[in-house]
């Protein structure tokens, strides 16, 4: 990577840590050590502390009362790529430009891990693969990157479990070092697999129901085959399942905390939980999964900070924020001024916690490169550009894999979606306001103005290397490429 002095004109957890055997050691002076966990596939409003009343969360249900809980957190993109390198360099995903699978990170720009091996820290990363793999430039910077999962092998010991103990001994040989630690882990996400027996007593308490007419139209989506949809007996059924596995990461997460506390490291952390976008359950009636709309299923993803020795604890945040503030936020918490790293596009959320800031602009920007989509949350309002007709069948439908075109695409949204914030999906208000969308959109064309300008400036995306044989069979199984031809 060249120096990142460039011109220019971003459910995870990150944690900083205070040095040594002790827990305050580092009171007086900024963090030495950054953990950051990404959760796949993690929805916000599928956790206690954003209201859910289903027991999926007691672990980070007790960390949000240590820390602050960003109640309007949204990604800036509705599936795992150009999510992670949001979070991971402050940009927008058209900004760093790895929108597409074909895409990896140009070196020219700098990524969180790079700036912290910059200034002497550590650096590893234990991950699932996929769509975070090394090669699409998430290994910048790390000294270790860790992304050999057994794809070849479907009953091989895979996420979490996978990676806890690498990390503990990882953790043993850099417990007095400065660090940096990424995590990620596709636990949650589909096909949800949560121990036999968790399953088992989550599915047996779903309430009852079918699927009646709607079984055979998400059949028909061959993509969703991944999701195995003939084993669930309703729609109750399928969530509980995701609920389990969100029930059994929460259990594994305690476990990463406990290997801090035991070395004396997490006391003095910056933790952020976070997750790279949701998961649609036939909210509006178009599918189940992620990766294709803009959907505040898909978009409200969970945010709790927890800074270090208590700062800030019990603090809950109503303005709206974005996942490209994580990486400014580390930065400035260490210390890090405007002037020691490289441009981005996030805000640092420090200046709302500390009353700093009484001009936020509480809005959230987001897109979908494939289809062409553009969104827009503001306090009051949710603005969602359509899906073209010509991009719905030579995108949407091939990519959903639809056995039923014509049903997939009356399904589609044809104009302008208007939501109010917190009712969706409620009927869509855009014919009844015509104004207010006009208003909408005329903002949003700015931000895609301004977005544009700073593009310019960021070096783009470079080709990658082509998929072997088991990546893409291990995307396969992951639901991103649906099953194969005959």
């Amino acid at each position: 990577m060249a120096p990142f002095s460039w011109v220019a004109g971003v459910g995870i957890v990150v944690a900083i840590a205070g040095c040594g055997s002790s827990d305050h050691s580092d009171r007086e002076g900024p963090p030495r050590r950054v953990v950051v966990i990404s959760l796949d596939t993690l929805r916000a409003d599928h956790l206690g502390s954003y209201g859910y009343e289903r027991p999926t969360s007691p672990a980070l249900d007790r960390f949000a009362q240590e820390g602050v809980v960003f109640e309007r957190a949204y990604a800036q993109a509705t599936w795992t790529l150009p999510s992670h390198m949001s979070l991971l360099t402050g940009l927008y995903p058209d900004s760093h430009g790895v929108v597409h699978d074909e895409h990896r990170l140009a070196d020219e720009v700098p990524t969180l891990a790079e700036v912290l091996q910059d200034r002497g820290f550590e650096t590893a990363a234990f991950t699932d693969n996929g769509f975070v793999a090394g090669s699409f430039g998430f290994s910048d910077g790390f000294d270790t990157y860790d992304d050999h999962v057994a794809v070849a092998d479907p009953d091989a010991v895979k996420g979490l479990e996978r990676t806890l103990p690498l990390i503990d001994r990882w953790l043993d040989g850099h417990a007095d070092d400065d660090f940096f630690l990424f995590v990620h882990t596709f636990d949650v996400h589909g096909p949800y697999q949560a121990p036999e027996e968790l399953e088992r007593e989550w599915r047996e308490n779903a309430a009852d129901g079918s699927w009646g007419d709607e079984g055979p139209y998400l059949r028909s989506l061959r993509l969703l085959d991944y999701l195995q949809l003939e084993q669930y007996r309703s729609l109750e059924d399928l969530i509980a399942d995701y609920d389990a596995g969100i029930r059994h990461t929460d259990g594994l997460v305690e476990r990463l905390f406990d290997q801090l506390r035991a070395r004396g490291l997490y006391e003095g952390s910056l933790i952020v939980v976070t997750s790279d976008h949701g998961e649609s359950f036939f909210e509006d009636g178009f599918y189940v999964g992620h990766g294709v709309q803009l959907s505040e299923a898909e978009m409200h993803i969970p945010l709790l900070v927890k800074f270090p020795d208590g700062r800030f604890e019990g603090r809950r945040v109503e303005e709206i924020v974005e996942m490209i503030d994580v990486m400014p936020t580390i930065l400035e918490t260490m210390g890090v001024s405007e002037t020691q790293h490289p441009p981005m596009q996030g805000r640092s959320l420090r200046p709302l916690l500390l009353g700093e800031d009484s001009e936020w602009s509480s809005v959230a920007f987001a897109s979908h490169a494939y289809a062409q989509t553009w969104c827009l949350r503001t306090p009051q309002w949710t603005l969602i550009s359509p899906i073209e007709p010509w991009i719905a069948r030579g995108y949407v439908i091939p990519h959903l894999k639809a056995e039923n075109p014509e049903a997939l695409f009356e399904r589609l949204p044809k104009d302008y979606q208007l939501y109010r914030a917190g009712e969706w999906p409620t009927p869509n208000l855009a014919g009844e306001q015509p104004q207010r969308v006009e208003a909408l959109k005329k903002q949003l064309l700015r931000w895609k103005r301004s977005e544009i300008r700073f593009r310019q400036q960021v070096a783009r995306a470079v080709e990658r290397r082509d998929f072997h044989e088991w990546e893409i069979d291990y995307l396969r199984r992951l639901g991103y490429l649906g099953p194969k031809e005959d």
